[in-house]
């Protein structure tokens, strides 16, 4: 499954934003950072090394809502990893990610 992550390097503090409208189903505190899952329909979107969490499960977010923010990797740099799951099966995510 790792094949079908998206690592991403930002800038410790970099806003992580909901990619599309859904429901929050899961926020877990790993210690340093967070892990956060949100339902759209049959697909999850997976924000892990998250920190400052600002969502909490139930919650309704939509595209563009704040979830927290890119946490400090153990490179001492920004480090956030992003993945997607159709069902039970993990899917490309660079087609929900939008081109900067």
């Amino acid at each position: 499954w790792l094949e079908f992550r998206r690592v991403l390097f930002r800038s410790v503090g970099t806003p992580v934003k909901a990619v599309t409208s859904g429901e929050v189903t899961s926020v877990q505190d790993l210690g340093d950072y967070s892990f956060v899952m949100v339902r759209h329909g049959r697909y999850s979107t997976i924000y892990n090394k998250v920190a400052g969490v600002t969502v909490k499960v139930g919650q309704k977010v939509s595209m563009g809502d704040l979830i927290g923010k890119v946490a400090l990797g153990d490179d001492g740099e920004g480090d956030f990893e992003f993945r997607v799951m159709n069902g039970l099966k993990f899917e490309n995510p660079r087609n929900w990610l939008i081109p900067r």
